[in-house]
């Protein structure tokens, strides 16, 4: 095993969707983050809000430093088809395609 700290982002949801994923990956993740806007408060289970209280689980991340420079590099690169995204498929399910406001720039 590694000495350095092995990490997981959640995405593309705020929301742990399914706590049988989640109480799994804590047992193998030392830390496990989502991107969080700053004004929004995650609507989180008491089982995941335990689960949360150690720090590593959960963890947020504001998009807000990122977004302007990670949508730039988007916008640059989206006419060459090299960077694929999800909300760009034609044939998404309704409840797969949620995005809160402050995750798009």
């Amino acid at each position: 095993m590694t000495d350095k700290p092995q990490s997981a982002l959640y995405y593309p949801s705020i929301e742990f969707t399914d706590p049988r994923w989640l109480w799994a990956s804590a047992l193998v993740w030392d830390r496990i983050y989502r991107i969080v806007p700053k004004d929004y408060t995650p609507d989180d289970s008491d089982n995941v809000k335990r689960l949360a209280e150690t720090g590593e689980i959960g963890i947020a991340i504001n998009p807000e430093e990122y977004a302007k420079p990670v949508a730039d590099e988007f916008i640059k690169k989206l006419p060459s088809g090299k960077w694929e995204a999800a909300a760009l498929e034609r044939n998404m399910d309704d409840d797969y395609a949620r995005l809160h406001r402050g995750k798009v720039d």
